[in-house]
C-alpha cells in the first residue's frame, strides 16, 4: 500500500516496483533480465538464453514462495518447517534443501552450478509430481491475459520483450 500512497506503479498483482523508461516502457524484471541476457552474450547462442533465464527465474520464483511460508512456519510452528505437507496445504511446492536459492546462491561461484541447477530441477519435479500439470495450466492463465497486437504492448515489441 505505501508504493500507491508514494505514486509509484506497481505490477498487475500490486507486488513489484514497475519503472518506466523515457520510452514509456515498463522495467520491472526486464532491467534484469536484459543483464542476464548481455552476460549470456558470447557465451551460448541467443536461441538459448530463454532456456537458462526461464529455469533461473522458476527456480527463484519457487524458492521465494516456499522461502516466506518458511519463515511464518519456523515463527509460529517450527517443527511443520521441513514438512512438506504443510507447503502443499497452501498450494506451495515444497522446495528440497539442494535446490532452494539460497543453496544455488551460495554455490554460484563453483564450476558446478550449471549441474546444481540441472539437479535442482529434478529434485523439485520429483517431489513434486503435479508440477507440470499445475504449471502449465497457470501459464495458459497467465498467457491468456496478455493482449497479443492490440495497441500498445504492440508497439512495444511484446515477443521481443518477453523472449
Amino acid at each position: 500500500m505505501a508504493a500507491i500512497r508514494s505514486g509509484k506503479r506497481l505490477s498487475p498483482r500490486g507486488r513489484f516496483p514497475i519503472a518506466a523508461t523515457e520510452n514509456g516502457s515498463d522495467l520491472g524484471i526486464e532491467s534484469s533480465l536484459f543483464k542476464a541476457a548481455d552476460k549470456l552474450h558470447g557465451n551460448i547462442e541467443p536461441s538459448d538464453y530463454k532456456h537458462v533465464a526461464l529455469d533461473l527465474i522458476f527456480l527463484k520464483h519457487i524458492s521465494d514462495g516456499f522461502e516466506a511460508k518458511r519463515n511464518d512456519l519456523l515463527a509460529e510452528h517450527p517443527e511443520g518447517a521441513e514438512d512438506p505437507d504443510e507447503y502443499l496445504a497452501d498450494n506451495i511446492f515444497w522446495v528440497p534443501p539442494e535446490a532452494r536459492w539460497s543453496h544455488l546462491q551460495a554455490s554460484a561461484k563453483q564450476p558446478s552450478i550449471g549441474k546444481l541447477i540441472d539437479e535442482a530441477m529434478i529434485a523439485i519435479e520429483k517431489v513434486n509430481p503435479a508440477l507440470n500439470a499445475v504449471m502449465l495450466g497457470e501459464l495458459i492463465g497467465l498467457i491468456s491475459g496478455i493482449a497479443l497486437g492490440e495497441g500498445k504492448d504492440k508497439a512495444r515489441d511484446l515477443l521481443g520483450r518477453v523472449y
